[in-house]
């Protein structure tokens, strides 16, 4: 019997590899390109965005929704699978003979929306129980947002415990992280490619692919008895990073849109940038109104702190006096400088307190312009 098994096992992983079939879909956001190779996900482009690339995989083993690591077959990302397509769902069906299990990868787009719904089923068809788990590649493939853009631009987030996490350097081939994983994703500068993968996850890992990344998740183990199965329900969301549209996909992955430590600001600012916008039609008129609205409100600030370093410009001829007159005694210079900042009423750091003040505003509103995405290959 063993014999017999180990000559099937061989049998499969020297199978010759399939011939590669894609299957396109359109919806009225986003064109889809599915392989019979893998039943993967291997590309996807923006209809908003000029149809513009988000996703371009070279390999099937790399693309979205391909299962990379099981105990159920060790080449389930490069099998051909049979394909079935009914009304907004694609379908994929795999019968691996060495292990009686049938997996099966059921997609689920609509017509307008940013994500796509996938469920991967798992039937035992043999006559005895096995332990299933598997892991399965997520966001993958994701391009630049621009041509002048490069990888210094994509980051890879997660929500893992509860709490954001982001990583922009990955120093092993493969890193794996632990702990309950609400979602995945990959981001560059305008746009994300995010999974929210079933409660059974426990672990997602990060892999380094030449110079792109990929993101999977990993399963815990599952008794399945004979004729028995389970299902994961897996929601893809590939789409611009804006707040309207995140939270649309209800996967809880609006803190992918991240402005840093001044987010609050920034959002606050692209409120009122938009707002402008709605009523000048103009980018460029926007912000240049922004600014001067910005600059209004901090008024009393910059005239305070150009105050404070007029009578610092009044009082430096007193100032080199005293200098002159005690060069050769620090401490009594100290005290006098110090009794003449009393005189006239001056705080030294007055001007400079006023100006470090503002810096988290600008600082905000820079970070706001260079995310957003309205901002993308706008005119004036």
């Amino acid at each position: 019997i063993n014999t017999t098994q180990d000559a099937v096992v061989n049998q499969v992983v020297s199978e010759p590899e399939c011939k590669e079939t894609d299957k396109e879909i359109q919806t009225d956001k986003l064109i889809l390109v599915f392989s019979n190779k893998g039943g993967v996900l291997k590309e996807v482009l923006m209809k908003d965005y000029q149809n513009q690339a988000l996703v371009k995989t070279d390999r099937a083993e790399d693309s979205i929704f391909a299962i990379t690591g099981s105990n159920i077959s060790r080449n389930l990302d490069t099998v051909k699978y049979d394909i079935k397509e009914s009304r907004n769902t694609l379908t994929f069906t795999y019968d691996d003979p060495a292990s009686q299990t049938r997996v099966i990868k059921t997609y689920s787009y609509y017509p307008d929306q940013d994500f796509i719904d996938a469920i991967i089923r798992i039937e035992n068809i043999s006559g005895t129980s096995q332990a299933v788990n598997y892991d399965i590649v997520g966001p993958a493939g994701i391009q630049a947002a621009t041509k002048l853009s490069d990888k210094r631009f994509i980051e890879a987030n997660a929500d893992l415990d509860g709490k954001f996490m982001r990583k922009t350097n990955i120093k092993n081939l493969k890193e794996t992280f632990k702990g309950i994983v609400s979602w995945v994703a990959l981001k560059n500068k305008y746009f994300t490619v995010a999974v929210k993968p079933p409660k059974d996850v426990d672990a997602f890992f990060i892999q380094k692919v030449g110079d792109k990344l990929l993101l999977g998740t990993t399963t815990k183990p599952v008794i399945l008895n004979a004729g028995s199965a389970l299902e994961d329900h897996y929601r893809l969301y590939m789409g611009p990073i804006t707040s309207t549209r995140l939270k649309g996909a209800e996967m809880g992955i609006e803190n992918i849109e991240n402005y840093g430590i001044f987010g609050f600001i920034s959002s606050f600012l692209l409120s009122v940038l938009r707002f402008v916008n709605s009523g000048v039609r103009n980018w460029g008129i926007s912000i240049i109104i922004v600014t001067i609205l910005i600059n209004i409100v901090l008024f009393p600030l910059t005239k305070k702190s150009f105050l404070s370093m007029q009578k610092m410009q009044e009082i430096q001829p007193h100032m080199e006096k005293l200098r002159e007159l005690h060069k050769d005694n620090p401490q009594k210079l100290n005290k006098e400088v110090m009794e003449l900042y009393r005189t006239y009423n001056v705080n030294p750091l007055g001007g400079c307190f006023q100006m470090f003040l503002q810096l988290p505003i600008f600082i905000a509103f820079y970070q706001a312009l260079m995310h957003s995405i309205e901002l993308k290959n706008a005119g004036f």
